[in-house]
């Protein structure tokens, strides 16, 4: 489920959903409403979110008190967004090589409300960062806030706060057509590819260790490699955010 990623104060929940109804959006009330309508899902359950490192009216957590953050926001007149390339519908680059996306949308959505409750125009400064450097901008305060398809955990939570839910989603393999891979226990023996440290790849240990099977886990950098990999026939499968696992779609997959 995505939702907006922050770094470190705790806050009142129900002033944290008054200030995203407030900005404009619609999170999900609670984790019954979420799981009530996710139902029927994957087992890999994920929760997507995007990441921001101040505090909103009660909303966002950071590393700085909530006065200190906002008012450097004030005087500087600038946000600095943080984003992804290659999460793609979430936070992407278009031809013209602008941060587009769902959470992007979001996060734009989030300064337009701080210029309300500052009173000042906001300049949007993009942070480019992936899968490794993502926390690392909310904590050493490169960014304000990070907008991407980040799952919420509770070891996430010790260094960075979220938002509330902004998007439901489930891990899953991508495999290559015409393979015979239509379920996850077609995956025994075979080898598939993770990115190192994120929580699609504890989903599947998860999974193969329940299912009591066995796999080979080879490790990526990020997706594109993976997807790369899988394609030149490397791997017998990927595992993402099924949402991002489309993006892109080598021919043959």
């Amino acid at each position: 489920m995505p939702v907006l990623l922050m770094s470190a104060a705790a806050a009142d929940w129900k002033d944290r959903l008054a200030s995203l109804r407030a900005a404009g959006l619609a999170p999900i009330a609670s984790f019954d409403e979420w799981r009530a309508q996710t139902l029927g899902g994957a087992v890999m359950r994920s929760v997507i979110s995007a990441l921001a490192g101040f505090v909103l009216a009660g909303s966002f957590a950071f590393a700085q008190p909530s006065d200190s953050r906002l008012g450097t926001i004030h005087e500087t007149a600038t946000l600095r967004v943080a984003y992804r390339t290659d999460s793609r519908p979430f936070s992407y680059v278009d031809d013209q090589g602008r941060p587009v996306g769902y959470t992007i949308e979001l996060c734009e959505r989030i300064a337009r409300s701080l210029e309300a409750q500052l009173n000042v125009a906001l300049t949007i400064k993009w942070v480019p960062v992936d899968e490794r450097t993502r926390f690392d901008a909310i904590v050493n305060d490169t960014a304000d806030m990070e907008c991407g398809s980040t799952t919420v955990s509770l070891s996430r939570m010790k260094i960075v706060d979220f938002s509330s839910v902004v998007f439901a989603d489930s891990t899953g393999v991508l495999v290559k057509s015409g393979k015979g891979l239509s379920t996850f226990n077609n995956m025994a023996g075979k080898n598939i590819g993770i990115i190192a440290g994120i929580t699609n790849a504890r989903a599947v240990r998860d999974q193969l260790a329940r299912r009591n099977l066995s796999a080979t886990l080879v490790e990526f950098r990020d997706r594109r490699e993976g997807i790369a990999a899988l394609a030149r026939g490397d791997l017998d499968g990927f595992t993402s955010d099924k949402f991002v696992l489309p993006w892109p779609n080598p021919r043959g997959i």
